[in-house]
């Protein structure tokens, strides 16, 4: 399918978790693959003008005595005490929505439409839930706040497909997000675990308990440590249980820094191909069943370092002799604190490396301190434009981590330099799965085409890179000294 497009610049509250199970799964809102095939570009630019969420999705035994309810299409046994919970946590940012000042007050509004589907497409549960976001002041409306809430269905374990729409009734613009999710199989008497909660804090009430659940866009931003919630279930007074922790890491090797005169091809950090198989984190923790039935841990840990972390955590019991154990994994990507802006001066020496030359880059670096460092950076900047030039290509950074971002922050990434050095696409292309071009106009009826391809997808998203020799070194050299121009 072939599909062309104009291009255009991008211009928690505390959620209640009662006696909770989960089995995770992370994902964001977009569009789902039953929506018009879109260029990569297209896609990620769009996300960032539409109404848009987090989701967060969790599998959880429903307390004993919750039933589903008469007359279920979802109903596959005979015994409806197997049922299980599906828990949709929902976080949307104050900043991808529209807001109306009412008095002294900004006002929201969205819907979000949930629907659970058998793998037969067929309606098993939907619901519609209506949101009011206010803000006190328009800061708070462009802000990194967000509006969150929890949405639950009672389900037969099985594959179901979530379908979450989101409207913005204010500006009419919608989102539509489908994933497959999980309903798990808790039956009594089967020794079970969930998968574990990540969570920022726990508070205490007569009610119990309640989280503050971690979305994965926030484990950056968590500063020293992360909570983990998880339940055993059918344990025996005397059981024994161990819980395994464990941080593993691709082993660490350099990026290679692009060359000015040269286009980036087959640039592809080696975090985001090689098997996290470096442990770099361990831990152990036993209990002792003290009643039957199911055990709630609730335990903090270090939060992962920055880049690519597996996550695995293993429930051991031990029970007469006998030992059974189950396995929960998960990947995620950490990015340093200051994301999407440098995280140090080392770093945004690194990004002028795709328009500085070695010499120069040589120079920046060669600085004893921080402070003599980031003075050579003002100095190459009061040679190539000043003040103004620089925050463009400071801007361009930051934009181009929010774009391309998966395994590594975007401006690393082929994209992210190609957005950084030439800015948004005139024109971009599609080509195919997989492919597409982006189009300058240089003026003189020339124009720098460059081509991407996809070479990778996983857990942290889609990674491109730009077809090899397919790129006009002559014209990449002359945007590249558009910036080196006083």
């Amino acid at each position: 399918m072939r599909c062309c497009c104009q291009s255009n610049r991008l211009n928690v509250g505390l959620l209640s978790v009662f006696g909770l199970a989960a089995a995770a799964f992370f994902s964001g809102c977009a569009p789902s693959s039953e929506s018009v095939v879109q260029c990569f570009y297209v896609a990620q630019s769009s996300q960032h003008v539409l109404p848009s969420c987090e989701v967060y999705t969790l599998s959880v035994r429903p307390k004993e005595g919750r039933r589903l309810p008469t007359g279920s299409s979802s109903a596959r046994s005979a015994d409806d005490t197997l049922s299980s919970r599906l828990d949709i946590y929902v976080q949307t940012q104050y900043s991808r929505l529209h807001f109306e000042k009412n008095n002294e007050l900004f006002k929201g509004s969205y819907t979000i439409s949930f629907i659970v589907r058998d793998l037969n497409e067929s309606v098993v549960r939907s619901n519609d839930v209506e949101r009011l976001p206010v803000a006190r002041s328009y800061g708070e409306t462009v802000s990194s706040r967000s509006d969150a809430f929890l949405q639950t269905f009672l389900l037969s374990p099985g594959t179901y497909l979530l379908d979450i729409v989101i409207v913005d009734n204010g500006s009419g613009l919608r989102q539509r997000h489908r994933q497959n999710v999980e309903a798990k199989n808790f039956s009594n008497g089967k020794f079970s675990a969930s998968d574990y909660l990540l969570f920022e804090n726990a508070q205490s009430d007569q009610r119990g308990i309640s989280l503050t659940p971690i979305f994965p866009s926030e484990l950056s931003f968590v500063r020293d440590s992360i909570g983990m919630f998880q339940e055993v279930y059918s344990l025996q007074r005397g059981d024994t249980v161990r819980f395994h922790l464990s941080y593993a890491s691709p082993r660490r090797e350099g990026l290679a820094k692009p060359a000015s005169k040269s286009t980036p091809y087959l640039l592809r950090p080696s975090q985001c191909t090689r098997p996290a198989d470096s442990t770099y984190y361990s831990s152990d923790s036993v209990f002792i069943a003290g009643t039957n039935g199911t055990m709630q841990i609730f335990q903090y840990f270090p939060k992962p370092t920055v880049g690519v972390t597996s996550i695995t955590r293993t429930v051991y019991r031990s029970r007469s002799g006998i030992n059974d154990s189950i396995v929960n994994s998960m990947k995620t990507s950490i990015y340093p604190s200051t994301f999407p802006r440098y995280s140090s001066v080392d770093e945004e020496i690194a990004a002028l490396s795709t328009i500085a030359r070695s010499e120069e880059v040589d120079s920046l670096q060669s600085g004893s301190s921080h402070f003599e460092r980031r003075v050579r950076i003002e100095m190459f900047w009061e040679k190539h434009g000043g003040a103004i030039r620089q925050k463009e290509f400071d801007d361009r950074v930051i934009e181009a981590n929010i774009l391309f971002s998966s395994c590594v922050e975007g401006w690393k990434t082929p994209m992210g330099i190609t957005y950084i050095i030439c800015g948004p696409p005139d024109y971009v292309e599609c080509q195919g799965f997989g492919n597409e071009t982006w189009y300058y106009d240089l003026g003189g009826n020339r124009a720098l085409s460059v081509p991407f391809r996809l070479s990778l997808e996983n857990e942290f998203g889609k990674y491109y890179e730009i077809v090899p020799f397919s790129v006009s070194d002559y014209l990449w050299q002359q945007i590249v000294d558009r910036w080196r121009r006083q």
